[in-house]
């Protein structure tokens, strides 16, 4: 089902070897997705794809399908794999061969073709939380071509100095972010991702690839750093919008949500923090961030390859080690779904060639600017 009306623009992203080409009739939505995916997804010139995800806006269309209702069997496809679990969709009723998705959140219809190749996303004029989707659909393409091509995906966070990279791993409230930050602010590290770190074996030595997330900046973060919350009030940030767009609206100071919680895209989260973004970077070492609770600041232990693997293998988005993966937003063919056990082999062979180590956080871990020196000294070397 081609439900484009309106001529579109478009880009070619490349992420690890796959070509994704997006398409859409309003070309701000487009230059707000270079904006959050770059530089780790490159854009290329005009050419072809190996996939294709199209937004079409038109409040008839959404209707149209809406009105037809979910499929009478209630069945429900497995979409979006996040760190601890895989977001469920429900099936709608379609006239074709074409799989459609329902997509409640985003008030987004997701238009599958048999082959996978591409998909049509429609949805209601003037949704900006329609780009939230366009990003996550991309992304999800390039998750699950990488799975396949043997690359590990690591729920994690890292930064570059000079050329060598370092992963922060651990599930959620390790302290990954907040560690992340504290590293960024010493003033000699670039920022490479913040959730999601994709480990590849291409060549003699393991290299990290950035996999582009919204970006949670909690509540208990911020009280570690005042200064911070103050230039976040400042500069309005709004994942929904490009540092331009936020610019020319002049919006009032962003709140945070219920929780304490901001949202920001990873340009947003680089701007607040002055820091530069990097795309790829050799591996050199790995560090599980542990919050002690206790007084102290912050101790290094050296690990063995054997133990920060096992320790790794509980660190992998779980949906993938679980061997929970989209079932959606991959091409036909691509290749086989690593098992456990390969994974685990593969958590080892990147272990065996970092320097691992275990980070315990006391409760003075960021008073001193001068910590964060030495953590990156004493990590990288």
């Amino acid at each position: 089902m081609n439900v484009s009306r309106v001529p579109r623009t478009h880009r070619n992203f490349a992420y690890n070897g796959l070509t994704i080409g997006v398409y859409s009739g309003n070309p701000s939505h487009l230059s707000w997705l270079e904006e959050f995916l770059s530089p780790q997804f490159q854009l290329l010139g005009e050419g072809t794809s190996e996939c294709i995800v199209s937004l079409t806006a038109d409040d008839q269309l959404f209707r149209e399908v809406f009105r037809r209702g979910a499929r009478s069997d209630g069945g429900r496809v497995d979409c979006f794999a996040l760190d601890s679990n895989l977001v469920r969709l429900p099936l709608w009723q379609s006239l074709g061969p074409d799989q459609i998705i329902f997509d409640p959140q985003f008030r987004v219809f997701y238009v599958v073709n048999p082959g996978g190749a591409e998909t049509e996303m429609l949805t209601r004029a003037n949704s900006l939380a329609a780009r939230i989707s366009l990003m996550r659909v991309t992304r999800e393409f390039a998750m699950n071509h990488s799975h396949r091509a043997g690359c590990l995906i690591i729920h994690g966070s890292a930064f570059v100095v000079g050329d060598r990279g370092v992963i922060f791993a651990g599930p959620k409230r390790a302290g990954k972010t907040t560690l992340l930050i504290h590293a960024l602010q010493g003033g000699a590290a670039a920022y490479l991702s913040n959730d999601r770190v994709v480990a590849s074996f291409d060549g003699t030595a393991p290299m990290l690839r950035g996999m582009p997330t919204v970006v949670t900046v909690r509540r208990q973060t911020l009280e570690m750093f005042p200064d911070l919350l103050d230039r976040l009030l400042v500069r309005s940030y709004r994942s929904r919008l490009s540092l331009g767009e936020i610019r020319e609206a002049q919006l009032r100071p962003v709140q945070p949500d219920q929780d304490g919680n901001y949202y920001l895209s990873p340009a947003q989260f680089c701007d607040l923090l002055q820091v530069a973004t990097v795309a790829q970077a050799q591996a050199e070492a790995l560090v599980f961030p542990q919050v002690t609770g206790r007084s102290g600041s912050i101790e290094l232990e050296r690990l063995s390859s054997k133990a920060a693997a096992v320790r790794l293998a509980d660190c992998l988005f779980s949906s993938h080690s679980m061997q929970k993966v989209s079932a959606v937003f991959a091409l036909s063919g691509s290749g086989a779904i690593p098992d456990r056990a390969m994974l685990e082999g593969l958590c080892l062979r990147l272990t065996s060639q970092l320097r691992c180590f275990e980070c315990r956080l006391g409760d003075d871990a960021y008073r001193s600017a001068g910590s964060a020196a030495r953590l990156i000294h004493d990590v990288v070397g």
